[in-house]
């Protein structure tokens, strides 16, 4: 949920109060107000953002205050600033995220370990079952043989039964027909 306007100045007062030469004049906490206001898009975000600051910030910079922020959130404005305060510098959130990335990877390789001893486990306790054995080989299926090819005396066989009943085909009909008849032969 959005912060309210009252709480963007309530976070810009806290500021105030404990990070060394923040500005104090009106139109300076005004324009600082605003701009935590593009790059903030939740109230989590901006709790986060004004107690980390208030930790860790020794002289104010706004552009130092958006890296900080870069670095957890992605700005509602989508503008980045890399921050240079320790703990918060680009190389700094490469290695903790690495770091996090290796935690996650030894997490899940842990878990599937246990998971795994848990299904051996299973499978070996169990007093009814037999024990794993291995299937035999599948045999290969056999494929069926191809039609044999038509001898060409066949063929042409074919060719003469068909010109005796096929008296009411005209000659260009014979013709392809055995035109075809041959094309089927050199198959």
């Amino acid at each position: 949920m959005r912060p309210t306007t009252r709480e963007f100045s309530e976070a810009v007062w806290r500021l105030a109060s404990v990070i060394p030469y923040f500005p104090q004049g009106k139109l300076a906490v005004e324009v600082i107000q605003q701009e935590i206001e593009s790059f903030v898009a939740t109230r989590e975000q901006l709790q986060w953002l004004t107690q980390t600051a208030c930790r860790v910030m020794t002289n104010f910079s706004l552009p130092e205050l958006r890296g900080i922020f870069c670095t957890r959130y992605q700005p509602a404005d989508g503008l980045y600033t890399a921050a240079q305060s320790p703990g918060f510098t680009p190389e700094d959130s490469m290695a903790a995220a690495e770091s996090e990335f290796h935690k996650r990877e030894a997490d899940e390789d842990a878990r599937k370990l246990a998971e795994w001893k848990v299904n051996a486990k299973l499978l070996n306790a169990a007093p009814d079952r037999a024990p794993l054995r291995l299937l035999p080989a599948a045999k290969p299926v056999e494929q069926p043989a191809a039609p044999a090819k038509p001898s060409v005396a066949e063929l042409e066989a074919k060719l003469a039964e068909a010109q005796k009943t096929a008296s009411f085909r005209t000659d260009e009909e014979l013709q392809r027909l055995a035109a075809e008849l041959k094309n089927k032969a050199r198959l």
